[in-house]
């Protein structure tokens, strides 16, 4: 196997070192991964905790906006169209002159080619 040569020049400086030196290079790389480990861990553990946090928020978000929808449904109880027998039926009061208000319909269309169009509001 050919070595390469900054491998050989790492070797050397290897071989200078005491070994007591020796040592402590070989503590520290063992530490050195142990610790990158236990904070690999940590940071796992913390991106998890704020997931957990994020989607509690947002289920309460979608909840808090799912209860204002339902409140503003309860609010409008009032149609917002009507068919033509009920808005023929009702009776529109002007609230401030309480004057009885006409309905406008939109017009049929002839149903045969003999049937003339009368406006009954005129």
């Amino acid at each position: 196997p050919e070595v390469s040569k900054a491998e050989q020049e790492v070797e050397n400086l290897v071989k200078q070192l005491t070994p007591v030196e020796r040592y402590a290079m070989r503590f520290i790389e063992e530490t050195e991964a142990a610790w990158s480990a236990e904070q690999l861990a940590a940071a796992e553990r913390e991106i998890d905790e704020q997931k957990r946090e994020w989607e509690q928020n947002r289920l309460a978000a979608l909840k808090e906006e799912e209860e204002r929808r339902a409140r503003e449904l309860e609010e409008e109880n009032d149609l917002l169209t009507y068919s033509r027998e009920d808005a023929t039926n009702q009776i529109w009061v002007s609230e401030n002159t309480e004057e009885h208000m006409p309905m406008w319909c939109p017009p049929t269309p002839p149903q045969q080619d003999t049937d003339v169009y009368i406006d009954h509001t005129l």
